[in-house]
């Protein structure tokens, strides 16, 4: 079904030139609903010659279709925010305000965004993305589909 949708609809087998396609993931675990979205458009991304890019948080282990992704050519970059549930709640606070002073220091998706992306898709909620601010500090709606447009 996603085959059948990125042909009709996205058009990414007929376009002629290689396109970088980032994916956002903001699930704090390694695999979810959305990703089995991403997972399929980013394969047939790959096929069709594009690169892909994806952003997701690090966690204590790496699914295996995110390992079959990066086996087939898409880069990662990995983000803080998991914190493993087997530890003690103070010690998962500490690690929160941890993560939360060093995001505001150094923007988790900076190394994602030096890739100069042509699109990026950010699995979340419709508006989720206004409270991201680190990655809305960074670029903004239209960056996210100036570049696509100017290919259709």
């Amino acid at each position: 079904m996603a085959s059948s949708f990125l042909k009709k609809k996205l058009f990414l087998k007929n376009i002629n030139i290689n396109m970088k396609i980032g994916f956002v993931s903001v699930i704090k675990e390694n695999w979810g609903g959305s990703e089995e979205i991403m997972y399929a458009i980013a394969k047939e991304a790959l096929k069709a010659g594009h690169e892909v890019y994806i952003s997701i948080f690090t966690t204590d282990k790496i699914h295996d279709k995110h390992k079959e992704l990066i086996a087939g050519g898409a880069k990662y970059s990995f983000r803080r925010g998991y914190i493993t549930p087997n530890i003690k709640p103070i010690r998962r606070q500490l690690a929160k305000v941890k993560n939360f002073a060093l995001d505001a220091l150094f923007n988790p998706y900076s190394t994602f965004l030096s890739n100069n992306l042509d699109f990026v898709f950010y699995n979340n909620t419709a508006y989720a993305y206004i409270f991201d601010n680190q990655l809305i500090k960074y670029c903004s709606v239209y960056f996210f589909y100036r570049r696509f447009a100017e290919h259709l």
